[in-house]
C-alpha cells in the first residue's frame, strides 16, 4: 500500500525531464512509482545538467558547480556521469537521458520542463530494503573541501573466494540491508544530532594473539591494508591510520571508539600464527548499536597473507554498498621481509622525533634493497628526507643538495606504480619549493583523485593554500583533515598555526595544541607553540614549562630550544638561558645568535654586537623572531654610544626578504620590525630627518587601517615610534593597552633599554607600568620556583659562559 505523498515545499521547483520528475524541494527523482536514489554528487551532476538545458554543459562547467573549490579531474567527472547513468538505467552506447560529446561535455536529451505548483511531480516511493539501503548513501553530505587521500594501499589484487565465501557475502549484505531498513523505519520521536557521518568507518588495529614480536606487525599491516583498501574510495569517508590506530590497546568499546573517530562503521579483528599457518577473524560493527553486523574466520598459509587482506577489504566494502576499484597488485610479491620494514618505517615517521626520522629512513632503505620494485616505499623514504629537513631547520642548506635524490626517488615510485596517490603528494611539496607551481597543481590534483582519503595529503594542500595566503580555504581544507583523522596531532597543530599567525587567535590556537597533545602527549612542536602563546598572554612561568617539556621529548630541534631561550631571557634568569642555548648543535648560528641576546640582557652591548654580526648569511637562520630582534636593538643601542651608525644600518637594511622604497624600507606589514628600527637608529644616531619621516609614515600607515602584523611586540614598537615624535601622552597610553593585555614579550628591552621613552622614564604613567611590571616579574618567578619544586621544570645550573655574559 502506497503512502500518500507529503505537501511539497513551497517554492521550491518541480521539473519533468522525460518520464522522470525532479522534486528540487525534497531532493527526491522518480520515474512513475518508482523512487530513484540518487547519491548527493549524483543528484548535483544531474541538476547542473537540467539548469544547462537544453545546452551543453561542459566540463570545466561541471567541475565548477558540482564540486565547487576541490581539485577534481576529468576522470572525475565521467565516473559521476556512469554512476548517474547506472542509477537511471541509462545506457551510454544508446542513451536516452544523458548524452556525451568527446572532450567537451554532457547535456540531457529529453526537454527540461518546468512542472506548475498544482500538479504533482510524483507519488510516494514504496519503502523496500533496497531504497533503504541506496538512502543510506544519499545522506551522505560531500566533505567542504578536498577529500584527504590515503596512504599508500597494501592489499592485492587476488581472486574473491570461493562459494562458501559468496554465501556469507550475500546473507551479510541482506543483513545489513534488513538492518539499516528496519532502523530507517522506526518513528522518529527526537531529532539527534551527532557528529558520526552515516558512511564513515575506521579500521581498528588488529589483536596479535601470538607471542612473537613480528606477528605484531602482521596485524597491524592486516588492518593497515584494510584501511588502504578503504581508502582509495570516495562514496566512503575512511578514518586515517594515525587516528584509528591511535586508540590504544585494549581499544575502548565499539560505542566509545565510534564516537572518539566519529566513525558508524568499525573494523576489527584479531591474528594468529603458528609456523606458516595464519588464522584471521575480522568483524563490522555499527558503533552507534554496539551491534556486529558481519564476521568472519579466515584459515590461510603466511604466504597468502596479501590475499586475506584484499578478501576482507573486499567483504567489507561491499557490507557498505560500494565496490572496490580495480588495480594491479601492488604489494603481494614484495614478501613478508620487505613489508615489515616499510611498516616500521611509516609507524616511526608521526613522532617528529629525529632519531626515530633517521630509524624510518633505514626502515625504507631495507624494503627497498629487498624488493627493488616496492614503489611505496621510495615514496616514503623521499618524504622521511624531506621532512628531516624541514625539522632539524637545516631545509634551505640541505635540499639543494639532497633534490635530485628525492627526486628522483619519488619519481621512481611514480614509474613504477602511477596509480598511488600519496607520491603525487610528495612531489607537490617538491614542486612548491623548486617555484614548480603548475606541475604542484597538476600532482595535487592527481593525488586527490587517486587517493581520496589520505589525511597527510590534505594537510599538504591546506599548508598550500595557507602559503597563497587563501586563509578560508586552508581553514576548510585542515577541518575536513580533522574530520578525517581526529587523531592525527598534526591536524590540530596545523590549524591552530592558521589561527596563530593569520588571525592572532590565541586562545583558539592554544585549545587546538591541548587537543594535539591529548591524542599524542609526546608531539612536541604543540607544546612550543603552547609555549609561545602563553608568552605572548603574559603567563611566563607556564611558557617556560611548556618549553622545557618541548625539548626533553626532543632536545636535537634547534627552532624549539630558540624560543625556550627567549622565554627565559625574558625571565631575567640568564643562568637557564646559558644552559638552554649550550644544547644547539655544534656550529649552529642559534648560539651566536642566543649568547647575543643573554649579553645584551646583561648589559654587555658590545659583545652582543661582536656576537650578532658574526652569525653567518644563512637563509635558515631565524631572523624574525625575538632572539635576532631584539640582539638587533643592541647593535643600535651600540651605535648610538658610539655615533657610529654603519653597522647597525647594513644589518637592517641587508635582513633577507625586505622590501625597499626609494633607497631605504618601505613602510608595510612585513618590514614594520625593521623600519621602526631603523627610524630609531637614524633618529638618535643618523639621518634624524629621514627617521622621523619614517616614524610618521609608520603611523599613517597605522591609522590608514596597516596591520603591524606582529601581536606579541607590535603594540610596543607603535608606542616607541609615537614617542620619538615627541608625542608623549599618545605613546604612555599605547604602552598601558599594551600592558593591560598581559603582553609583556620583551618588556626589558622596552621598559629599560629602548631610547625612544628615555623622555617618559621620570613621569608618574611610566613609573606606575615598571612598577606594574615588576610585581607581574617577581609573581612568575614565584610561580615558575613552585614549578621546580613540584618537578614541572627541571633545575638549571648556573655554569657561566665561555667569554663573558
Amino acid at each position: 500500500m502506497k503512502e500518500s505523498a507529503p505537501a511539497r515545499i513551497a517554492g521550491s521547483p518541480q521539473y519533468r525531464v522525460g518520464d522522470l520528475a525532479i522534486d528540487t524541494g525534497r531532493q527526491r527523482v522518480t520515474r512513475g512509482d518508482e523512487a530513484i536514489a540518487l547519491p548527493k554528487l549524483s543528484y548535483d551532476l544531474l541538476m547542473a545538467l537540467v539548469r544547462a538545458a537544453p545546452n551543453l554543459s561542459s566540463i570545466d562547467a561541471l567541475m565548477a558547480e558540482v564540486w565547487p573549490k576541490l581539485i577534481v579531474s576529468p576522470e572525475t567527472v565521467s565516473q559521476r556521469i556512469k554512476l548517474l547513468r547506472d542509477a537511471l538505467g541509462d545506457d551510454p552506447r544508446n542513451p536516452r537521458y544523458v548524452e556525451g560529446l568527446r572532450g567537451r561535455g554532457y547535456r540531457l536529451i529529453p526537454a527540461v520542463e518546468p512542472v506548475s505548483a498544482a500538479e504533482p511531480a510524483s507519488a510516494e516511493e514504496p519503502r523496500t530494503a533496497e531504497s533503504t539501503a541506496s538512502a543510506a548513501e544519499s545522506i551522505q553530505a560531500e566533505p567542504p573541501a578536498t577529500r584527504a587521500p590515503s596512504s599508500p594501499r597494501l592489499a592485492s589484487r587476488w581472486p574473491l573466494w570461493a562459494s562458501a565465501g559468496l554465501v556469507v557475502l550475500i546473507l551479510g549484505a541482506f543483513a545489513i540491508r534488513t538492518i539499516i531498513e528496519s532502523e530507517r523505519n522506526k518513528p522518529r520521536t527526537s531529532v539527534e544530532v551527532v557528529a558520526v557521518q552515516p558512511r564513515t568507518v575506521a579500521v581498528l588495529p588488529f589483536e596479535s594473539l601470538s607471542a612473537d614480536a613480528d606477528n605484531e606487525f602482521i596485524a597491524v599491516g592486516m588492518a593497515d591494508s584494510v584501511l588502504h583498501e578503504l581508502a582509495t574510495l570516495p562514496e566512503l569517508i575512511v578514518v586515517a591510520r594515525s587516528s584509528s590506530f591511535a586508540l590504544g590497546k585494549p581499544a575502548p568499546d565499539a560505542r566509545e571508539a565510534g564516537r572518539k573517530l566519529g566513525a558508524r562503521y568499525l573494523v576489527e579483528g584479531s591474528v594468529q600464527r603458528a609456523g606458516k599457518a595464519l588464522r584471521v577473524n575480522a568483524q563490522l560493527i555499527d558503533a552507534t548499536t554496539n551491534r556486529e553486523l558481519w564476521s568472519v574466520k579466515i584459515d590461510r598459509s603466511i604466504d597468502e597473507v596479501f590475499a586475506v587482506q584484499d578478501q576482507i577489504a573486499q567483504h567489507i566494502a561491499q557490507r557498505l554498498d560500494v565496490t572496490l576499484h580495480e588495480r594491479p597488485a601492488e604489494y603481494a610479491n614484495f614478501g613478508t621481509d620487505a613489508y615489515l620494514a616499510f611498516l616500521k618505517g611509516r609507524a616511526l615517521m608521526g613522532s617528529r622525533k629525529i632519531d626515530d626520522i633517521d630509524e624510518a629512513m633505514r626502515q625504507f632503505s631495507r624494503a627497498i634493497e629487498l624488493a627493488p620494485s616496492f614503489a611505496a616505499a621510495y615514496a616514503e623514504l623521499a618524504n622521511a628526507k624531506y621532512l628531516r629537513t624541514g625539522v632539524t631547520g637545516t631545509f634551505h642548506r640541505d635540499i639543494g643538495k639532497l633534490s635530485p635524490e628525492i627526486k628522483a626517488l619519488v619519481d621512481r615510485a611514480i614509474e613504477m606504480d602511477p596509480g598511488a596517490g600519496e607520491s603525487y603528494f610528495v612531489r607537490a611539496s617538491y614542486e612548491l619549493d623548486m617555484n614548480e607551481a603548475a606541475g604542484a597543481d597538476a600532482d595535487f590534483r592527481k593525488g586527490l583523485e587517486l587517493a581520496p582519503n589520505y589525511g597527510a595529503g590534505l594537510r599538504i594542500y591546506a599548508t598550500h593554500l595557507f602559503d597563497q595566503g587563501r586563509i578560508d580555504e586552508s581553514l576548510a581544507v585542515i577541518d575536513r583533515a580533522r574530520l578525517v583523522d581526529p587523531l592525527a596531532a598534526e591536524n590540530h597543530y596545523f590549524k591552530g598555526e592558521v589561527l596563530r599567525l593569520a588571525r592572532h587567535g590565541g586562545e583558539e590556537s592554544a585549545a587546538l595544541y591541548l587537543q594535539a597533545l591529548e591524542v599524542a602527549p609526546e608531539f612536541y612542536p604543540a607544546y612550543t607553540r603552547l609555549g609561545q602563546v602563553r608568552f605572548q598572554q603574559g603567563r611566563l612561568a607556564e611558557a617556560i614549562k611548556y618549553g622545557e617539556k618541548s625539548i626533553a621529548i626532543e632536545p636535537k630541534v634547534g627552532w624549539t630550544r630558540e624560543r625556550l631561550v627567549w622565554f627565559y631571557v625574558d625571565s631575567g634568569d640568564l643562568a637557564a638561558t646559558r644552559e638552554v642555548s649550550r644544547g644547539f648543535g655544534a656550529g649552529s648560528p642559534n648560539i651566536s645568535i642566543g649568547n647575543a641576546l643573554i649579553c645584551y640582557r646583561a648589559g654587555d652591548l658590545e659583545r652582543a654586537q661582536r656576537l650578532l654580526l658574526s652569525v653567518p648569511d644563512d637563509p635558515d637562520v631565524n631572523r624574525d623572531g625575538p632572539a635576532f630582534r631584539f640582539a638587533t636593538d643592541a647593535v643600535i643601542e651600540r651605535a648610538i654610544e658610539t655615533h657610529d651608525p654603519a653597522a647597525a644600518r647594513q644589518l637592517i637594511l641587508s635582513r633577507p626578504g625586505v622590501k625597499k622604497d626609494r633607497g631605504t624600507l618601505a613602510v608595510v606589514s612585513d618590514n614594520f620590525p625593521m623600519v621602526a628600527q631603523l627610524a630609531t637608529l637614524e633618529h638618535f644616531a643618523g639621518d634624524r630627518e629621514l627617521g622621523d619621516d619614517l616614524a610618521r609614515r609608520i603611523l599613517d600607515f597605522v591609522d590608514q587601517g596597516g596591520d603591524v602584523g606582529l601581536p606579541s611586540t607590535g603594540p610596543y614598537m607603535l608606542a616607541a615610534t609615537t614617542a620619538l615624535l615627541g608625542r608623549n601622552d599618545k605613546a604612555l597610553t599605547q604602552l598601558e593597552q599594551a600592558i593591560a593585555s598581559g603582553n609583556r614579550v620583551g618588556w626589558w628591552a622596552w621598559l629599560e633599554r629602548n631610547p625612544s621613552f628615555a623622555a617618559l622614564r621620570d613621569t608618574q604613567r611610566f613609573r606606575a607600568i615598571s612598577t606594574d611590571t615588576q610585581v607581574w616579574l617577581t609573581t612568575q618567578l614565584t610561580l615558575l620556583g613552585q614549578m621546580r619544586m613540584r618537578g614541572e621544570v627541571p633545575p638549571r645550573s648556573a655554569a657561566p659562559m665561555p667569554g663573558g655574559c
